[in-house]
């Protein structure tokens, strides 16, 4: 059977194939005794993989095989795109019409064959279809090879020609540059004078239908997204230069920003619609945002240019003035927006420091480029870890005392200007580059101050009393700040020093009486319950001047769990007489096995969700409101803990403001979240 399986394959794409599938259509014979062969072959597949599950990679090898042979033989590379355009070859008189609809045809042609391909591969290994996929993949892979090296060489830059001539063409029609001055113009359009010419001679319609030929055939091989949005954008950054250098060089009397944009929208945007390829279309948004900033970019790399002469002009150069200001509030969302790594953004801004250091000693410059960043810096919530990172790396033994200013930096020192801010950052202004990253915060107390947050989050978050990554960490930073700024965070290490001698001798003390654990009434057949034990409880003593955000909110814990803690406040009391303890309920984090109907899961949940979970068995919804009143505990607390579970899909809001348990998991897709 396998044979007779493998015997099919060759029979169906092989290249000895009486209905090629290059050839669109064929008769109605062809048609019907193809139809047959796939029924039989679909057949053979199933029994042949039904008796032999190995036999699955022989399959996937000779079926690529056969499918390669077809698409190569209907692949010929030296005719199928390339248009020989040559910017150096002035004999251009085989680039007419009749030119580009041969390739036109050609792409045709062989987008069939693959889509036919692709169609009968599924087919045949309907009820197999990862098998199809694969095969198909390899034979792909194969095709894209040969494509893929003819693209970059000269069938991009055939590509290219083409669609800037139709952009400029499309802006003619648009009512831009269309008199005389500007016809002179193209001839020195980039990509030489006789390939514009020769184009001129091709109707645009013509153009466009070879353009969507080529890029269907790209789409069909998979290579659209490696080949078709590169050309595209390199096209669009063409063009938005030559506009921008035409319409904008020497003129300073009006603001050319909004007419650009404009432009844009009309001409560049549509361009992108028409020939975007579909491996783009999720990714619209950002294409057109990137070609927004190229007309921004282009117009500020030409006014910075032409600065002498805009302060020569001024004031009747005001309106440029303008423009480059639009330009940098631009470049600095660049910059600033979300989607840079915090890591990427304090290098470049340690680059544009040290940079800045030798091109302007005084710091006047430094000061107005780099407040923005350091303010961006201070919102992003990962900051400090980054910082931390870079201080502690092995590699950042320079940190101490890296010059940013060379060896000659003493010498070559100037006075401050007359001009220099009085409140400038002090740590801009020294050398090394742990003074830079301090600056970034304005101080080394300020700096340490958001370690020591950062510090206490991820202590209180360890499980048990494992800490030795941040001890090693808050060792490093000593060493590199001083013993005095990092006083505060060494006090919280000694605290878990502390709590884990205080908890190995509580483990150690007699067992206390406490009433059975608190039992699940609704699932007695598989009872859930809170192991309140020595072993199970830890508790973090923590001294109430030296860490920072502890919480106050009231909660209302478990009973036994109250027992327990109360118990440990008596031991606590006999070892030390002159401390008392206060319990923070809604700090800490309590580690789950929730059983639900349809699932386990494991949970590492903050105090306030698991006591939110033990509500739920005594009624399964829960209005927000009535729950916090049952906890006793802020509504904004409660809402934290539910947002916890419903991260999990232990719970689901199942309207506004009212929650339940979700056991089977079928109310996720229809809560409202």
């Amino acid at each position: 059977m396998m044979q007779a399986a493998l015997a099919l394959v060759g029979q169906v794409f092989g290249v000895a194939e009486p209905l090629r599938f290059g050839v669109v259509g064929g008769s109605e014979g062809e048609r019907k005794e193809h139809e047959v062969r796939l029924a039989q072959l679909r057949e053979a597949v199933d029994t042949a993989l039904s008796q032999k599950p190995a036999a699955k990679r022989l399959l996937v090898q000779f079926a690529s095989h056969h499918i390669q042979q077809s698409l190569v033989k209907s692949l010929d590379v030296s005719r199928l795109v390339v248009l020989g355009l040559d910017s150096n070859d002035t004999d251009t008189a085989g680039i007419d019409a009749a030119l580009f609809q041969e390739r036109e045809r050609a792409c045709q042609s062989f987008t069939a064959c693959v889509t036919r391909h692709i169609q009968s591969l599924q087919s045949a290994f309907a009820n197999h279809r990862a098998v199809a996929d694969e095969a198909m993949e390899t034979a792909l892979l194969r095709v894209q090879a040969g494509l893929s090296l003819l693209f970059p060489v000269s069938t991009y830059k055939d590509l290219q020609a083409v669609h800037v001539h139709i952009l400029w063409e499309t802006e003619k029609e648009g009512g831009s540059g269309s008199d005389d001055e500007d016809e002179d113009d193209d001839d020195e359009r980039e990509g030489g004078d006789a390939v514009s010419k020769a184009l001129r001679s091709v109707p645009t319609p013509t153009l466009n239908a070879y353009l969507q030929a080529v890029h269907a055939l790209l789409a069909a091989c998979r290579l659209d997204a490696v080949i078709t949005l590169p050309v595209l954008k390199a096209v669009a950054i063409t063009v938005i230069n030559r506009k921008v250098q035409q319409r904008c060089a020497e003129e300073y009397e009006d603001e050319m920003l909004p007419d650009l944009l404009a432009w844009h929208d009309a001409v560049i945007q549509p361009f992108f619609a028409a020939f975007a390829p579909p491996s783009a279309t999720n990714n619209t948004a950002h294409v057109q945002r990137e070609m927004r900033l190229e007309v921004y970019k282009a117009l500020g790399t030409l006014r910075v240019a032409e600065l002498f002469d805009i302060i020569i002009e001024y004031p009747s150069s005001l309106p440029a003035i303008r423009d480059i200001k639009k330009w940098c509030v631009a470049l600095l969302k660049r910059l600033l927006h979300p989607g840079p790594q915090t890591s990427d953004i304090i290098n470049q801004y340690i680059s544009t420091v040290k940079t800045l250091r030798t091109l302007d000693p005084s710091g006047v410059l430094l000061e107005l480029v780099c407040s923005p960043v350091r303010e961006y810096l201070k919102r992003r919530p990962d900051t400090v870890r980054c910082i931390v990172e870079l201080l502690i790396a092995e590699d950042a033994d320079d940190f101490d005392g890296g010059r940013v200013g060379g060896d000659g930096a003493a010498e070559d020192w100037l006075p401050d200007p007359i001009d220099a801010y009085l409140d400038q950052n002090e740590s801009l202004r020294k050398d090394s580059v742990l003074d830079l990253l301090t600056s970034i915060y304005g101080s080394k107390e300020l700096l340490v101050e958001e370690y020591a947050h950062m510090l206490a989050e991820n202590m209180l978050q360890c499980k048990g009393f494992d800490i030795d990554e941040e001890i090693r960490t808050t060792e490093v930073l000593r060493a590199r700040f001083g013993e005095e700024y990092l006083r505060k965070c060494a006090v919280m290490i000694k605290d878990f020093a502390n709590s884990r001698r205080l908890h190995t001798a509580f483990e150690r003390a007699p067992p206390y009486e406490s009433s059975p654990p608190y039992q699940f009434s609704s699932r007695s057949d598989s009872p859930l319950h809170w192991p309140f034990t020595a072993e199970n409880v830890r508790v973090f003593v923590l001294s109430r001047l030296f860490w920072p955000g502890l919480k106050t909110d009231n909660l209302d814990l478990p009973k036994d769990l109250e027992t327990h803690l109360q118990y440990y406040m008596q031991k606590f009391k006999g070892q030390t007489q002159m401390q008392t303890l206060e319990f923070r309920p809604t700090m800490g984090t309590v580690d789950l096995t929730v059983e639900l109907e349809t699932r386990t899961l494991e949970l590492r949940v903050p105090p306030v969700a698991a006591a939110a979970l033990l509500k739920f068995e005594e009624q399964s919804r829960w209005d927000l409101d009535d729950l916090a009143a049952a906890l006793n505990a802020p509504p904004a607390i409660v809402m934290d803990g539910l947002r916890a579970l419903m991260g999990h899909g232990v719970v689901v809001q199942v309207s506004r403001g009212v929650f339940e348990v979700d056991e089977s998991g079928s109310l996720q897709q229809g809560a409202k979240m």
